[in-house]
């Protein structure tokens, strides 16, 4: 079996959330973080023939990537490990398996709530954020309504009203307009790069999922489940009020 790219991809973007990771027979691919905050989904062309856990992901992608043309042969339900070969089957590596009890599994599937907004974050603004959230070095990203059918997704310190803070405007469909939504940035930076439908919930879970990741053939499905930071709040943040007193609100100019 070969492992495609873009595959290998999103192997290599569940490490930065878990570097061990459990695989379960079938296509979907699922991962969740050591302090179950993040939890990920992802639908992917290949279809592995076996359960397996893989203790040091990146460890395993580099050995897949060592030589070019790894195919890799599972084994069989009572086998420990999988077998690599490459060029041809002229070079070849045995990689063991990690026990199952060493790797945080994703139990069961999350059912998301009813959701009070959404939006759409193009790759670009995702790009942008990042970038900015980055070179300016601030820890939270916050979104908060920006009138009727808006949202400033703004990159802050939400315990500094005087940090430096960076703000796109997107078109969203609310059915509140008093909330601030509080996210980690570093749960940010665990995503890949791609167009996402965001959803979230008062029940403090926010989902960013995705169907554009296109491989030659295929489209490949991700979704990420954030929890949101503490500092969230529901019914307790006036939209006017942010416009005209928000430390963290950047007003136009006039």
């Amino acid at each position: 079996m070969n492992i495609s790219k873009e595959t290998l991809s999103i192997l290599k973007n569940y490490a930065l959330i878990n570097p061990s990771v459990f695989i379960q027979a079938g296509s979907i691919l699922k991962v969740i973080d050591h302090e179950q905050t993040i939890t990920s989904s992802a639908t992917v062309k290949e279809t592995f023939p076996k359960d397996f856990a893989i203790y040091d992901l990146l460890n395993f992608i580099k050995v897949i990537e060592m030589f070019e043309g790894a195919d890799i042969d599972f084994g069989n339900a009572e086998t420990n490990f999988c077998t690599i070969t490459y060029n041809k089957k002229r070079t070849k590596v045995r990689y063991v398996y990690a026990s199952e009890d060493l790797v945080e599994k994703v139990n069961r599937d999350i059912v998301m709530p009813e959701t009070e907004i959404k939006f759409h974050l193009s790759k670009d603004d995702l790009d942008d954020l990042k970038k900015a959230t980055v070179i300016l070095n601030l820890p939270h990203i916050r979104i908060v309504p920006s009138g009727k059918d808006k949202v400033d997704v703004t990159a802050c310190s939400i315990d500094n009203p005087s940090s430096n803070i960076f703000t796109i405007s997107v078109y969203a469909d609310l059915k509140i307009d008093d909330f601030q939504v509080v996210i980690d940035f570093s749960k940010f930076q665990t995503m890949i790069p791609a167009d996402y439908d965001v959803r979230i919930s008062k029940k403090e879970i926010s989902h960013f999922s995705t169907k554009h990741i296109k491989s030659k053939s295929d489209s490949i499905g991700v979704e990420y489940w954030l929890a949101l930071n503490t500092n969230t709040n529901f019914g307790e943040m006036d939209g006017n009020w942010i416009r005209k007193n928000d430390p963290h609100y950047i007003p136009d100019f006039e």
